[in-house]
């Protein structure tokens, strides 16, 4: 099979998040005997890690990220603040006519547009030749949209942001209906995708975790600390923060002098790295290369995610690395845990903190779970199931392409 990957950055080996979940999947697909091409937008930052794709890529095409110039005319009626913008960031010309042209040069069986943002190079393309279209969404803007909705008061943002609700849903559903398979890494987000448009043929193909390079290391004495990774750009991951530092932090430090907390990944945000100025137990460790070192000298993970959806990798990174995990709902999307044995759910500052707490002070408990996290990721999450199922998904759509014709007169 010949197989065409969209992604909205280069992946490759160092790659991290979403983007190393794109390169896990052509490695292993390539691995696995198909073709596997790639056109990608990439920054400047790229530019080194170049090398560290596949080299047994069929082709690869590199677009540098599009200007603000770029707008679908659908867009700009909705104006620079918008929801919107998720996805206009990713439009640009060029990569419409690159597309067209590599599936009509190189004859794919199927594209793949990771993330929902470059599902627009496969709805509306005039160059694109008819080829079998998948879109696996990583994050639903408009479940992120709905979730920022439940968290705010009655106000004029609240008002705001359902304007933008309304946007975003006429957008992103618009490419799903396009594609002849969407996958999303959780139930939970197929649930609720499936809310908005409930014809949508949607496959559920979870991320995975690398449980031989993460794993617990009994060489790097355990720090009275708790971390959590992340990079900072996205604001699922600073909300978290800003929550976590000022609802739960205070009465942890104060109840224990000695504890502190690993803030770890790149392009902190200003008011993160003005928290850390003001707090010394506050630790930011950012343009880390490696985050193994502080999980495993980290007595707890907290993932305190509210809002977003998609499985989180790096909570299959600290439950891999044996660390107890405290997270929310949102954080646990997609994962069975089981309170009390793999980890603990809790969606409120008092909750989440006397989960920590009781961690801190068990350290058989910390044990028991962190072990039974570690086998609940060999078990689940490892890469190759994960692509084996993606393997299985492409053969279906390829040879089972779905008609509707509910529509016709």
């Amino acid at each position: 099979m010949r197989i065409l990957f969209l992604a909205p950055r280069l992946p490759h080996h160092r790659s991290i998040s979403g983007t190393h979940i794109v390169f896990q999947r052509m490695r292993r697909l390539i691995d696995a005997g198909h073709e596997v091409g790639l056109a990608c937008f990439m920054n400047d930052a790229d530019e080194y890690n170049r090398s560290k794709v596949p080299e047994d890529l069929l082709e690869l095409h590199c677009m540098h990220e599009p200007s603000k110039q770029y707008f679908k005319p659908q867009y700009l009626k909705y104006g620079p603040a918008s929801e919107a913008t998720s996805f206009s960031r990713y439009y640009y010309p060029p990569m419409l006519k690159t597309v067209g042209e590599m599936v009509q040069h190189s004859r794919y069986d199927v594209v793949i547009a990771e993330y929902s943002a470059m599902g627009q190079y496969l709805s509306r393309n005039p160059y694109l030749p008819a080829v079998r279209k998948v879109v696996s969404v990583h994050e639903s803007a408009t479940l992120n949209c709905r979730k920022i909705m439940e968290l705010l008061p009655h106000s004029a943002q609240k008002l705001k942001n359902a304007w933008r609700l309304r946007q975003v849903r006429d957008i992103e559903m618009g490419i799903y209906r396009a594609a002849d398979r969407v996958l999303t890494l959780t139930p939970e987000e197929k649930q609720g995708i499936l809310s908005e448009q409930p014809d949508l043929d949607i496959t559920v193909v979870p991320s995975g975790v690398d449980v031989g390079l993460f794993h617990p290391d009994e060489t790097i004495p355990k720090e009275d600390a708790l971390v959590f990774t992340g990079r900072y750009t996205n604001e699922q991951n600073q909300d978290a923060v800003r929550w976590f530092v000022h609802e739960v932090w205070p009465k942890l430090k104060r109840a224990r002098p000695e504890l502190t907390f690993y803030m770890v990944g790149r392009v902190p945000t200003p008011e993160m790295i003005s928290m850390a100025a003001k707090d010394e137990r506050l630790i930011l460790a950012q343009d880390v290369k490696d985050v193994r070192p502080y999980l495993n000298r980290a007595k707890i993970f907290v993932c305190p995610i509210r809002t977003g959806s998609g499985l989180r990798g790096k909570v299959l990174e600290a439950m891999a690395s044996g660390l107890p995990v405290v997270t929310t709902t949102v954080g646990s999307e997609g994962i069975p845990f089981h309170i009390g044995k793999t980890g603990f759910i809790a969606d409120t500052p008092s909750v989440m903190q006397r989960y920590i707490e009781l961690l801190l002070d068990d350290a058989p408990l910390r044990k028991y779970i962190g072990q039974s996290a570690r086998r609940v990721a060999e078990q689940r999450y490892s890469w190759q199931r994960s692509v084996n199922l993606l393997d299985e998904v492409l053969a279906e759509v390829v040879a089972h392409r779905h008609y509707d014709y509910s529509h016709v007169a």
